[in-house]
């Protein structure tokens, strides 16, 4: 999985049943989606190390969030449980500081997450003395101290904060969808899908050029030394105005 778009980022762009369609909603490991997601990655990446830092616009990583790991301090984790509640039978039970989540939830939101509070709870997860609710699937949180304790509404060890740019993953969420679309149904891409796709890869591709002299705010441009004898040049060699169109 690349250490950069996480699965919730989707539900920015797709409801849950077309997530279930299309990436997984509640899978953290599709081999295709990670290719195609390490591809993007890779792919923006080469375009921007042009121009800007790498460093600060792909240097934290997520990680998926269990409770049997010890974090760091400064550590990003976000939330994905492996237990589903509605999938769970009243007579199931789950021990203190299991994490799950309910899809039973409002058309177009993310599912939402609990945290058991006791042993030996069942899954009515609406009962306060068994179940803390703690977010939505897909939020972030960063470590504030080494070692936290795995309860995320520790508010003294944990902050719920994504260090991520949120318009660079804005941009390349569109761009794996389309490529993930292509995969399923070749001779039926969705329009729209499709341009949305082209129209962040021509964005990406205009910052890069220094010559249009996009900056976005927060990215670090490379200093000009670390610029000296770059070719930047991108396109179909067709001549649009002068220069080449660039996608």
């Amino acid at each position: 999985m690349s250490s950069f778009i996480i699965r919730p980022d989707y539900f920015t762009r797709l409801d849950p049943i077309s997530i279930d369609q299309i990436v997984g909603s509640f899978s953290t490991t599709d081999p295709i989606l990670d290719r195609v997601e390490e591809e993007v990655e890779q792919e923006i990446r080469s375009i921007l190390s042009h121009r800007f830092s790498l460093d600060g616009l792909f240097g934290k990583t997520i990680n998926l969030f269990d409770t049997g790991v010890t974090y760091g301090d400064s550590d990003f984790v976000y939330v994905a449980p492996t237990t589903v509640l509605d999938d769970a039978a009243v007579a199931d039970t789950f021990n203190i500081n299991t994490y799950a989540i309910d899809r039973a939830v409002d058309f177009g939101m993310p599912p939402t997450v609990y945290r058991a509070i006791a042993n030996g709870v069942n899954n009515d997860y609406s009962d306060p003395a068994k179940w803390e609710r703690v977010g939505y699937y897909g939020d972030i949180y960063k470590a504030l101290v080494a070692g936290p304790p795995n309860i995320l509404t520790d508010a003294a060890s944990w902050s719920q904060e994504d260090p991520r740019d949120a318009l660079l993953v804005g941009k390349m969420v569109p761009i794996i969808i389309d490529r993930i679309c292509r995969r399923l149904h070749p001779r039926q891409v969705p329009e729209h899908r499709a341009i949305e796709a082209e129209d962040a890869m021509k964005f990406l591709v205009n910052c890069a050029d220094p010559r249009k002299n996009i900056t976005p705010t927060g990215w670090t441009l490379k200093t000009q030394e670390d610029q000296k004898g770059l070719d930047i040049s991108y396109g179909s060699g067709r001549s649009m105005g002068g220069e080449h169109e660039i996608y």
